[in-house]
C-alpha cells in the first residue's frame, strides 16, 4: 500500500486569491471544534481559518493565527503544548476538497500546516499518543477510504482501505473485548464503520435513507452513536453485542424528526447530546438508559460539545457561538457568538440562492445572513462525493460574505425526479413522510425561522416558469411566514424544543430583471469591499455553480404603511431596499460592526480595484458578442492582450468566469492555455487543467473538428480542413468526413498535451492529479499517441502505487476502470475481468426499424439487462437491451416492460433535443478512447422523441434513426448511429469502447446495465463493449 511521504512530495504552494474582499469576519464564523485541556485553558475552531483560544475557562477568548482560511472541523490536543487541527477547503468546480492538517508545539502561538496536498478534505483528527494517529474525511478516487494512520507523528500518512463511500464526519476509539477499535460515521452510502488491520469493517448499523451518522462516543461500558432526525444508536457490547435503534427520549415525534443531533460528549456514565436546533441539550446521568432536555441560552444549531467531568464543559457552533456550563448542564451560559440572523435565505437547492446579494447585504452593510438548502443528493443513488456538498455551501456563502448555510436531509432530490412537476415531486416525498410531504416541508421552514429569528427571509423564484423544488419552496415559505408567529402552530418547537413564536417582517421571493422591484447590482463598485459583488461572489459562483441576479419581490410583509410598487408607480417611487424597516445597529446580535472599524482601503488601492473591474467588465461585454469583434480568432487575440494588462488574480479568476459563461470549446481552449501558462498556481486555474487535459484525450471531440462542427484558432497546429464548416446541426446522411489527422504526428500532437500537463498539474494539486479520472484520461491520450507499452507501464505503476491489490468489482468503480485497463492491455494480468463487458456482433443483414425486434438478427446478439439501479423498479419495469454492428452502422434495440395503463402514444412530431427529462427514457453512453470523461449520449424516450449530447454540448446533433414500437405493457425501440458520426476509425475484432445503457423512470428510479446507476450520467460506472467479427 502507497505511503504518502510528507518529506517527498513536490508541492507548489497555491498562490492565494489575491482578496479584493475584505477579510472574512472571525467573530461570527461558525465553530465546529472545541477541546480543553483542563478547566482553565482550551481551544475552538472553524470556519474561516478560526482558531480561538481561552485561558480563564472560557470566559475570555483571543484568536490565534492559523494561516489559513480553510473551514477548521476537528481539534485534538495531546498536552496543553501539542496538537493538531483537521480541516478543508473547497476546490472550484466539482473537483473535490483538499484535505488541511495544522500542528502546534507551542499551545498554539504558532500553527504550521503539515498537510502534504495529498489528502482530501479532513473532518477528523486523532491522536492515540505522540507517533499513532488517525485522519478522516472526503472519500476521494485516490483514496477511496477517506481515512489515513500515522506511526510517525505526522511526517507520513497510511490511507486506509476501503470501498468509495461518502465523507467521515467523527471519530472515536471504542474500547472492545479484542482491544481499542477506531470507529468512524460519516455521510453518504457506508455511514459507520471500524478500521481493523488497515482496512474498514463495517459496523453493523444501517438505515436506508439519507440520514448522516454525525458522532460517536464510547466510555467502555457502551458505544454511541447519533446523527440526524434524532437519530440514535446504542451497543452495549460492541463489536459482537446489538445496536439498539433509536431508544426512547423525552421527545415528541414530530420535534425528534425535525432535531438534527450533530455532537455527543461521554464523561463515565453521564452523555450529552446536542445539534440543531441549539436550544436543547439531551443528557442521560446512566448510560443512555434515561433522558432528560436542558436548555441554553442560544438557538442556532451547535456543532461539538465537550464536557471535561461531570459538572464543566463547553459546546460551540454557528455564528461563533460558544456555551458554557459548570452544572452539568442545568445551565448553559451564552458566553461569546451572535445570537441571530437578520436575512434567512431559503432555497430548494444551492442552486437558487442569489449569490450576489450577499457581498452587499453581509459583507458590506454587515448584515448577519444564514442560508437553508431544503434538498440534498440522494445517498443512494449520487455520486459519494455529494456527501460533502453541506460544506461547498457553507463554503461557499462565506467567501461571499454571508455567515451561515446549513443544508437538510428529509428532502432528497434524486436524478430521476428532475423534470417532474411540482405535483410529482411532492408525490415523490410523500412516499418518504407516509404522504405528509408538505407538511414537513412547513414545520422545518417554522422551525429555520424559529430557529435564526430573522427580521427579512429571501426565499426562491416568484415567476411562474420557476423550477418545480422551487414552487415548492416559495409555497412553503409563504406558509410558514404565517405559521412562525403563531404559538399554537407546530406547538412541539416551544414546549419542547424551547423555541419562541417568530414574526418577519419581510418575505421576499427571487424574481428576474423588471420583473422585480428590489434590486441589488451585481457589478456596481461597492467602496466597502473595494470590489463589485459579482467579483466577490465569483469563487463561491464556481464552487456551487449558483448564478442568481439579485433582484427581489415582496411576497408578504408585516410593515405599516408599506406600499407595494406595481407597474404605474415604479418609475416615481425611490427604489426599495431589502432591508428598509428593519433597524438592527451595527454590532449588535444579528450585525456586524461597521466595516470601516476593522479595515480600510486606501484611495489609490481602490483606484486599482475600481480600473481592475472595468476591464474585467469591458472583457466580458467582448466575450458576449465574438462576431462583432472580428470572430472568434480576432476576440481572442484581444482577450489575450486585456488580461495580460490586469492584476494576475483577477486575470486568472476573469478566464475561469468567462470559459464558464462561454459554451464555445475553440474559444475555451484558448483560455485554457492561457490559464495554465499564465497562472498556474491560481486555484481558480485548476479547472482548467482537468478541462485540457480531458479535450485533449478525447477522440469524440477530434471527431468533431474533423466533421467540421467545432473550428479551432489555431489552423497550423494541425492540417488543413477542406470543405465547409457546418453549422452545428445534424449532417447529411452518414456524415462525409470534412478534415481528419492524416498523420500520426499530427495526431500524436493532439493527444500529446495531456500527458504533458501531468508533471505540471501534480506540482500544483498532487491529490487531484493521482485521481483515477485524471491518470484514465492520460492513459487514453498515451493510447491514442501509439505508447501502449509507456500506457501499460504507467498505468501498472499507478495500480501498485494508489490501489496495491485486487479490486472488489463495484467498490471502487473508479479503480475498476483502472484495472480494465490493464486487463484490455494484457489479459492474462488477471482472471476476468473487474468490469461487465459485452459482446457487440457483427451482423450480415441489417434489421428492419420498426421497433419491434422480431427480425432474426437480434437473435444472434447477447442481452444485456438493465438490473443495476432501483431494485424495486426492475420487478415491475424490467429493461433489457441488445447491440449489434456492421460497416456503416451502431444497432441498439432495447425491450421496456412497464405496469398495464402507463402507455404512452408516440409524439406526432419529433425535434431535434426535444426535452425527455419528464418522460420515461433510456441513454445510451459511448466513451471512444475510455477516458471515462468525454463521451457521447444518445437517448430515446417512450413517445420516440430524442435527444443527443457530446460532452454536455447539445450542439452535437448527428444524423440517427430511431423506431418505438408502444405497447399496453411497455415499450421497446430500434435505433441505427452511423458509425461515421462517431468515429473516423471503424470498429475491428476485439476493439473495445467504455458504454452504458440506463433507464430513467422519473420519480420512480434508475436502471442501468452497468452500476453505479444515475440519472446524471456516472461516467466511472460505464461497462466496457467489445466488438467481435468472428
Amino acid at each position: 500500500m502507497f505511503r504518502i511521504p510528507l518529506t517527498l512530495t513536490l508541492l507548489l504552494a497555491f498562490t492565494l486569491l489575491a482578496q479584493s474582499a475584505p477579510p472574512p469576519s472571525f467573530d461570527d464564523a461558525a465553530l465546529r471544534a472545541v477541546q480543553f485541556v483542563d478547566d482553565r485553558e482550551g481551544w475552538a475552531a472553524g470556519d474561516d481559518g478560526v482558531i480561538w483560544h481561552s485561558i480563564d475557562g472560557g470566559q475570555a477568548w483571543e484568536r490565534q493565527k492559523s494561516g489559513t482560511r480553510a473551514t477548521l472541523t476537528g481539534i485534538h490536543f495531546l498536552t496543553p503544548y501539542s496538537g493538531f487541527v483537521s480541516g478543508r477547503t473547497e476546490l472550484p468546480g466539482d473537483l473535490g476538497s483538499s484535505g488541511v492538517l495544522l500542528a502546534t508545539t507551542d499551545g498554539g502561538i504558532t500553527w504550521s500546516e503539515i498537510s502534504n496536498g495529498l489528502l482530501p478534505g479532513l473532518n477528523v483528527v486523532r491522536f492515540f499518543d505522540e507517533k499513532n494517529g488517525l485522519v478522516a474525511g472526503d472519500s476521494c478516487g485516490a483514496y477511496p477510504g477517506g481515512a489515513f494512520t500515522t506511526t510517525d507523528g505526522g511526517k507520513s500518512w497510511l490511507p486506509v482501505v476501503g470501498p468509495l463511500s461518502g465523507s467521515w464526519l467523527a471519530a472515536d476509539c471504542t474500547d472492545t473485548k479484542i482491544g481499542k477499535l477506531p470507529m468512524l460515521v460519516g455521510a453518504g452510502r457506508n455511514k459507520a464503520v471500524t478500521i481493523s488491520n488497515g482496512e474498514l469493517v463495517n459496523a453493523g448499523i444501517s438505515l436506508p435513507d439519507g440520514r448522516s451518522y454525525r458522532a460517536v462516543k464510547s466510555n467502555g461500558k457502551a458505544t454511541f452513536v447519533v446523527g440526524d432526525g434524532g437519530l440514535l444508536f446504542i451497543n452495549r457490547d460492541y463489536p459482537t453485542g446489538p445496536w439498539i435503534p433509536n431508544p426512547e427520549l423525552p421527545l415528541p415525534a414530530e420535534a425528534r424528526a425535525v432535531c438534527d443531533f450533530d455532537t455527543i460528549s461521554v464523561v463515565g456514565d453521564k452523555v450529552w447530546l446536542a445539534g440543531r436546533p441549539g436550544s436543547v441539550v439531551l443528557h442521560s446521568p446512566d448510560n443512555g438508559t434515561t433522558w432528560s432536555v436542558q436548555s441554553t441560552d442560544s438557538h442556532v444549531p451547535l456543532h461539538s460539545i465537550q464536557m471535561l467531568n461531570a459538572t464543566t464543559g463547553w459546546a460551540v457552533g454557528e455564528l461563533g457561538t460558544i456555551l458554557k456550563t459548570t452544572n452539568g448542564g442545568q445551565k448553559w451560559n451564552h458566553v461569546r457568538g451572535k445570537l441571530q440572523a437578520a436575512v434567512l435565505t431559503a432555497h430548494a437547492s444551492p442552486k437558487s440562492v442569489p449569490l450576489t446579494m450577499f457581498p452587499v447585504v453581509g459583507a458590506a452593510e454587515g448584515y448577519l445572513t444564514a442560508t437553508v438548502a431544503f434538498t440534498s443528493a440522494d445517498a443512494a443513488t449520487a455520486d459519494p462525493k455529494r456527501a460533502a456538498d453541506p460544506f461547498r455551501l457553507s463554503t461557499a456563502i462565506r467567501l461571499a460574505g454571508g455567515a451561515s448555510a446549513e443544508t437538510l436531509w428529509a428532502f432528497p432530490l434524486p436524478g430521476h425526479c428532475d423534470g417532474l412537476p411540482a405535483d410529482g415531486l411532492r408525490t415523490y416525498w410523500d412516499r418518504l413522510h407516509d404522504g405528509k410531504a408538505a407538511e414537513q416541508l412547513v414545520r422545518q421552514m417554522t422551525l429555520a425561522i424559529r430557529m435564526w429569528r430573522p427580521e427579512v427571509i429571501v426565499t426562491d423564484s416568484v415567476m411562474p416558469n420557476a423550477p418545480p423544488a422551487e414552487q415548492l419552496i416559495l409555497a412553503t415559505a409563504q406558509e410558514a411566514f404565517k405559521r412562525a408567529a403563531e404559538p399554537t402552530a407546530f406547538p412541539e418547537q416551544i414546549t419542547t424544543l424551547g423555541l419562541k413564536p417568530h414574526a418577519v417582517k419581510k418575505l421576499c421571493g427571487t424574481a428576474v430583471g423588471a420583473e422585480g422591484y428590489i434590486k441589488i447590482d451585481p457589478k456596481a463598485f461597492r467602496f466597502e469591499i473595494a470590489d463589485t459583488a459579482e467579483a466577490m461572489a465569483s469563487q463561491s459562483v464556481q464552487m456551487i455553480r449558483a448564478n442568481c441576479e439579485p433582484s427581489f419581490r415582496i411576497v408578504s410583509h408585516r410593515l405599516d404603511r408599506l406600499q407595494l410598487p406595481n407597474d404605474s408607480v415604479l418609475k416615481e417611487k425611490p427604489p426599495i431596499q431589502l432591508m428598509d424597516g428593519c433597524a438592527l445597529a451595527q454590532g449588535g446580535m444579528a450585525r456586524r460592526v461597521d466595516p470601516k472599524q476593522i479595515w480600510s482601503f486606501t484611495p489609490t488601492y481602490l483606484g486599482e480595484r475600481e480600473a481592475a473591474n472595468k476591464a474585467r467588465t469591458a472583457m466580458a461585454m467582448k466575450f458576449m458578442a465574438p462576431h462583432d469583434h472580428g470572430g472568434p480568432a480576432q476576440l481572442w487575440r484581444t482577450l489575450e492582450q486585456d488580461l495580460a494588462g490586469i492584476p494576475g488574480a483577477d486575470a486568472a479568476e476573469v478566464t475561469a468566469q468567462l470559459m464558464r459563461s462561454y459554451h464555445d470549446d475553440t474559444l475555451t481552449r484558448e483560455l485554457a492555455h492561457n490559464a495554465v501558462n499564465h497562472y498556474p498556481t491560481m486555484p481558480a486555474t485548476l479547472p482548467a487543467y482537468r478541462w485540457l487535459a480531458n479535450y485533449h484525450a478525447s477522440t469524440e471531440t477530434l471527431r468533431r473538428i474533423e466533421l467540421g462542427q467545432m473550428a479551432s484558432l489555431r489552423p497550423t497546429e494541425f492540417y488543413e480542413m477542406k470543405g465547409d464548416i457546418q453549422q452545428a446541426g445534424h449532417t447529411d446522411g452518414a456524415a462525409a468526413e470534412r478534415a481528419k489527422f492524416r498523420t500520426s504526428e499530427a495526431r500524436r500532437d493532439w493527444f500529446s498535451t495531456g500527458p504533458n500537463l501531468e508533471g505540471k498539474l501534480f506540482a500544483v494539486n498532487p491529490l487531484l492529479s493521482r485521481e483515477p479520472a485524471q491518470q484514465l484520461a492520460f492513459n487514453a491520450a498515451r493510447l491514442q499517441m501509439g505508447l501502449t507499452a509507456d500506457a501499460e507501464k504507467t498505468m501498472a505503476a499507478y495500480y501498485r502505487a494508489v490501489v496495491g491489490r485486487p479490486v472488489t468489482p463495484g467498490a471502487n468503480p473508479w479503480f475498476d476502470a483502472t484495472a480494465a485497463e490493464l486487463y484490455l492491455m494484457n489479459r492474462n494480468l488477471m482472471p476476468t475481468c473487474p468490469k461487465p463487458m459485452a459482446a457487440c456482433q457483427k451482423i450480415a443483414e441489417r434489421p428492419i426499424l420498426d421497433g419491434k425486434l422480431d427480425d432474426g438478427v437480434w437473435k444472434g446478439t447477447t442481452e444485456l439487462p438493465l438490473a443495476e439501479g432501483t431494485k424495486e423498479l426492475a420487478a415491475t419495469h424490467g429493461t433489457t437491451a441488445r447491440m449489434a454492428f456492421d460497416d456503416e452502422y451502431l444497432y441498439l434495440g432495447v425491450t421496456c416492460r412497464h405496469p398495464q395503463g402507463e402507455q404512452v402514444p408516440l409524439a406526432e412530431a419529433r425535434k431535434h433535443d426535444d426535452d425527455v427529462t419528464p418522460h420515461d427514457r433510456v441513454e445510451l453512453l459511448l466513451d471512444l478512447d475510455r477516458d471515462y470523461a468525454t463521451y457521447y449520449r444518445l437517448r430515446i424516450d417512450h413517445r420516440g422523441c430524442t435527444a443527443d449530447d457530446c460532452w454536455g454540448d447539445a450542439s452535437w446533433n448527428p444524423q440517427w434513426f430511431v423506431a418505438v414500437n408502444p405497447t399496453a405493457t411497455g415499450w421497446t425501440a430500434e435505433v441505427a448511429i452511423p458509425l461515421s458520426e462517431l468515429t473516423g476509425n471503424r470498429p475491428r475484432h476485439q476493439t473495445v469502447w467504455a458504454a452504458n445503457l440506463t433507464r430513467i423512470v422519473p420519480g420512480r428510479g434508475v436502471l442501468s446495465w452497468s452500476g453505479p446507476a444515475d440519472a446524471t450520467p456516472r461516467p466511472e460506472g460505464m461497462g466496457l463493449l467489445e466488438f467481435r467479427t468472428k
